[in-house]
């Protein structure tokens, strides 16, 4: 014989099964694309950074070891070095206005979107690719990163605008990484 449970506690339970299953899914996504991030496709194993060395490189006290392409430091992963990226952008909030809340990322470039996931994935409680024309008046976690000519890295409210040319949108990525951490 089945026991009888009240509504309220069977959509309680509900939630906390779907809480459960969310936040499996979430660990095994992000925890793939780090994986993936760090094999490279080619077989795993250190790989020789553009100076010929394998290793570490040291920036104002941080440490950052290189692997299949990236600069990794702690759980953070970069394409590139706090010196090999632009110095623009303003006063930005820190890694905590992220914390267990939900960010959403547009972008026009999917390496820098990646690295927004990837990096601000474990901080937030979730992160969302969006594709919006307004964002409004920038209450929610929104990080823009749009080609243009201008080089810039602007907060607005909660809003982050990410602006430059093609080949600089992931350089600028890291700076924004880098800055909200307290790297630069």
């Amino acid at each position: 014989m089945r026991k009888i449970v009240s509504r309220h506690k069977r959509k309680k339970i509900q939630r906390r099964n779907q809480f459960i299953v969310g936040f499996i899914l979430v660990f095994l996504m992000v925890s793939s694309t780090i994986g993936f991030a760090f094999q490279g496709g080619q077989g795993g194993g250190t790989v020789n950074n553009e100076e010929g060395g394998e290793g570490t490189v040291n920036y104002n006290g941080f440490s950052f070891d290189y692997f299949n392409g990236f600069w990794i430091w702690g759980n953070f992963v970069f394409k590139n070095l706090p010196d090999e990226v632009p110095e623009v952008g303003g006063k930005l909030k820190n890694l905590d206005n992220y914390r267990d809340k939900i960010v959403y990322v547009q972008s026009e470039n999917e390496g820098a979107e990646s690295e927004i996931i990837v990096n601000l994935g474990p901080i937030a409680s979730k992160v969302e690719s969006v594709k919006v024309r307004d964002v409004g008046n920038c209450e929610e976690n929104f990080i823009i990163i749009e080609e243009n000519a201008e080089t810039e890295i602007v907060q607005n409210g909660n809003c982050v605008f990410i602006h430059g040319s093609a080949e600089n949108l992931i350089k600028l990525t890291d700076q924004f990484l880098f800055k909200i951490i307290g790297i630069k």
